[in-house]
């Protein structure tokens, strides 16, 4: 990264000044917003052409590459058709992830710490084998519901439904694990909670990833992930491709914060404006950036129609990428590779390299870490390293280095503006957001887009089916076994078993007792006694009828009285929720309604101790005060607590209104 940084700032002056005296006049044919992996390779794809196109990139940072040491840009598997014909055309070596020590050295084979581990060995007896098989039930509903998505999400059209996400969950899955892992899964996949999303939504948005299962097997590395050898960080692809395009087309320390479309009867054109005013006008523009840096710029004379951000106040916020180096590979002696994927303790981990691990832990802390969070941060993370891989030694690393950011949330931007301004960073451009190749495959697709509209004549057949051809596996049939396969769920299954098990003991019992007239009585002289016939028949068919009438009813009647109890306990439960989230802000002014509720909200916390703070998912983090500065974790208000009292009152006002 020193040698980008370097060629940056060695071009930055000498083309301040040109920028100063030809921003207004000069008109570009093609300005690229981000100079990031997918802004470089749609540079690339121009230069090129060499069709005498005038074209500028435009980055906000100081060096060129985006956020290239965030969680999912650190690797990319053989399958990956555009990202290894990038690494071959640039002469860039690659190398495995976890294998580059010499794992042939170990001595037992080595075992990776996933969502569904098992239990520890020293548990014995009926404890130990129904956790097994919970844990395999848990495996194998995990299984299938991911088949399911796969099916739902790689198919032409996708159906509408309206269904709320979290809903859908809850209808599908019956172990509490198995929803945790897709929580998990879906927040760091998307950005978002699946309570945030409809089931369309985020369908959508697993199809822009290939699939659910691709998603989880690149965070697992169970598919053999490949980095360039000796930069982990894919440094030296950023500086060959600045190379390849020319450092003297992009333009450092510019924060683009507005974009104007506008039409005349002679052409269109757009304006772009950066934080200090200078102006520069473009025929068409490439939009290369995150969708957290997106909705930051303002597009005028109207913007589109943006998906709605993730709630800030909804558990897990932001990711903590560390980089952690030992003096030999501990983990190793106790038979583990390194790789962990543990939705319980937010924590992703794999080897990065000889003695070191790399890794990504999500928490729900915002803003900017002050040195004590960041000790805790530390702490907490070698406090899962030690007891995922039962080695005190993890705890004393020779480097530790961490960096943190927001969770990056992704969705789909649609053509606008007649084609002037093109989104290159969203849903619709990649299979993977923010993977290596995903990046790459959306700066291919908007260059051959802007193409079509300034030298349409250089672009080729096969460029065209290609940028086609990148969803491939979208629209794939599925075998009638497949589609067996994932329409089972265990929720409904255990209702086939209570219901075929019922029916089948009528059944025996009616075949077998009824028609010999007597039963075999174990006790007394252990002798058959005969019963009346007609008195069983007349109580075979009472219990026909009550059993299922009385389950029906009592699965209305709890129903009812489940969605009504949490009808009564909502408002609250917001009410309270945002009273304690603005209490507890990152250092803003208290608004209003603090002022108001604080008195109440302040008796609260004396009278009632089950509303806690919880950091990080139950992680580890120790608790903090709301004293309005300090970074703290989310409040958990829940309808269990609130009071008997705080009903009542609740319950009174709303029959006053």
């Amino acid at each position: 990264m020193q040698t980008s940084q370097q060629l940056s700032s060695g071009h930055r002056n000498a083309n301040e000044d040109e920028d100063d005296e030809d921003s207004e006049s000069e008109l570009l044919d093609l300005a690229i917003v981000g100079a990031g992996l997918s802004g470089l390779m749609a540079a690339k794809t121009i230069s090129e052409k060499r069709a005498d196109i005038r074209f500028r990139l435009f980055e906000k940072s100081t060096h060129p590459g985006g956020a290239l040491d965030g969680l999912k840009t650190r690797w990319i598997t053989p399958h990956h058709y555009h990202a290894m014909n990038l690494c071959r055309e640039l002469q860039i070596p690659l190398g495995t992830v976890w294998r580059q020590s010499e794992v042939s050295e170990a001595r037992r084979s080595l075992v990776s710490i996933g969502p569904f581990r098992k239990r520890p060995s020293g548990s014995q007896g009926a404890n130990s084998f129904m956790s097994s098989l919970r844990d395999l039930l848990v495996r194998l509903e995990s299984t299938r519901f991911m088949a399911e998505l796969d099916c739902l999400c790689t198919v032409k059209c996708i159906e509408s439904n309206a269904q709320n996400m979290e809903c859908f969950l809850q209808k599908k899955l019956l172990f509490e694990a198995s929803r945790r892992f897709f929580r998990f899964l879906i927040k760091i996949g998307t950005g978002f909670y699946p309570s945030e999303l409809t089931v369309t939504a985020c369908l959508r948005l697993f199809r822009s990833m290939s699939s659910v299962r691709d998603l989880y097997d690149m965070l697992t590395l169970q598919n053999g992930h490949l980095q360039p050898v000796g930069s982990p960080n894919w440094d030296v692809l950023i500086e060959r491709l600045v190379a390849r395009i020319g450092p003297e087309h992009v333009t450092y320390s510019t924060n683009i914060v507005q974009v104007e479309f506008t039409s005349d009867q002679r052409s269109d054109s757009v304006s772009l404006t950066d934080g200090t005013g200078r102006r520069w006008r473009a025929r068409f523009i490439i939009l290369a950036v995150s969708c957290l840096d997106l909705v930051q710029i303002s597009i005028l004379p109207e913007g589109p129609l943006y998906f709605h951000q993730p709630d800030i106040q909804l558990g897990l916020w932001s990711m903590a990428n560390f980089t952690v180096r030992y003096p030999a590979p501990y983990w190793r002696d106790h038979g583990y590779t390194g790789s962990i994927f543990c939705p319980a303790q937010c924590l992703i981990c794999y080897e990065s390299g000889r003695n070191q691990l790399s890794g990504t832990y999500f928490s729900p802390l915002r803003g900017v870490l002050n040195d004590t969070e960041r000790h805790l941060i530390r702490d907490t993370i070698l406090r899962l390293l030690r007891t995922n891989f039962a080695c005190r030694t993890m705890q004393k690393p020779l480097e530790f280095g961490l960096a943190l950011h927001p969770i990056p949330f992704y969705f789909d931007v649609f053509p606008t503006f007649e084609r002037c301004i093109i989104f290159s960073s969203t849903n619709v451009s990649c299979w993977y957001r923010g993977f290596i190749n995903g990046s790459i495959q959306g700066g291919v697709r908007a260059a051959i887009l802007a193409l079509l509209e300034i030298r349409p004549q250089t672009i080729t057949f096969r460029e065209v089916t290609d940028m086609q051809c990148m969803h491939f596996k979208y629209f794939r049939q599925r075998s009638s076994y497949e589609r067996v396969w994932y329409s089972l769920n265990l929720a409904s299954g255990c209702v086939a078993v209570l219901s075929v098990t019922w029916i089948l003991c009528l059944t025996c019992y009616g075949m077998l007792v009824l028609p010999k007239g007597y039963y075999f009585n174990k006790t007394g002289l252990l002798a058959c006694e005969p019963f009346y016939s007609k008195s069983s028949y007349r109580i075979l068919s009472s219990c026909a009828l009550y059993f299922p009438t009385t389950m029906v009813l009592m699965y209305c009647y709890g129903s009812s009285f489940h969605a009504n109890r949490y009808r009564l306990a909502t408002p609250s439960a917001a009410s309270l929720s945002l009273n304690v989230s603005n209490g507890c802000g990152n250092g803003g002014a208290a608004g209003a309604g603090t002022v108001r509720h604080g008195d109440t909200a302040e008796g609260r916390r004396e009278a009632d101790p089950s509303a806690t703070t919880l950091t990080a998912n139950g992680s580890g983090l120790e608790h903090h005060s709301c004293d309005g500065n300090t970074l703290t974790g989310i409040t958990a208000i829940t309808p269990m607590s609130v009071s008997f009292s705080e009903k009542v009152s609740l319950c009174s006002t709303l029959v006053r209104h």
